[in-house]
């Protein structure tokens, strides 16, 4: 099938140390993000926030990842960089998604959860790009199916983890996995390198001699 990445190919792909970053990348984030999002409901209980307040809050969450799934990636092609855009997105991924997963009012987890989709829908687009940019023109469809392929495997296992580890007192450390995951996917994304092309230089215009 068309897209779909031969043996051969796999194997050629994941020599590329930088592939496998993003793949690693693509698990955490896509991982934690919908691991999050199916159990928000349930992590959002003990804030006192209803079952129609955690909808509204996973909307702004889903609401928040269309604008910077818009935003992002259109700044980062104005600069001609990638690398600084996908480290700031899974920077700030930790900081918000802690204050999410705790205590706190309807509005301020609406905030959090808007701004935390944000930054962590645009760090997908921008690795699929990079994974593009660094398999080449002829293994791009493969490289972009490994990568969706290990970001839903990474949702499928958070999905499953969340509640295997709820203790008595709620999802505490459910909590702290996920935290802990994004953090981890921020030092990661440090060791990532530039992928956007780099222009050639134009020749300089030859000037006819008087």
């Amino acid at each position: 099938m068309e897209g779909v990445p031969t043996v051969g190919e796999i194997r050629a792909l994941l020599r590329d140390r930088r592939l496998l970053l993003l793949l690693a990348l693509s698990a955490i984030g896509l991982g934690v993000f919908n691991g999050l999002s199916t159990w928000l409901e349930e992590l959002l209980k003990p804030s006192g926030i209803s079952e129609v307040q955690a909808g509204l809050v996973g909307g702004a969450l889903i609401v928040g990842g269309i604008v910077g799934a818009v935003v992002v990636p259109l700044l980062s092609d104005r600069s001609r960089r990638r690398r600084p855009f996908l480290i700031l997105c899974l920077a700030v991924a930790p900081f918000l998604c802690f204050p999410l997963t705790r205590a706190g009012g309807f509005g301020a987890m609406s905030a959090v959860a808007f701004g935390l989709g944000f930054f962590s829908m645009p760090s997908f687009a921008l690795m699929l790009d990079m994974c593009a940019q660094v398999a080449g023109a002829e293994r791009a469809g493969g490289a972009t199916a490994l990568l969706m392929l290990t970001g839903n495997a990474g949702g499928v296992a958070l999905i499953a983890l969340v509640p295997a580890l709820k203790r008595p007192d709620g999802y505490g450390l459910s909590s702290g996995v996920m935290v802990g995951l994004l953090v981890l996917g921020a030092l990661l994304s440090a060791l990532m390198p530039e992928t956007f092309p780099k222009t050639a230089t134009a020749p300089a215009p030859l000037v006819n001699e008087p």
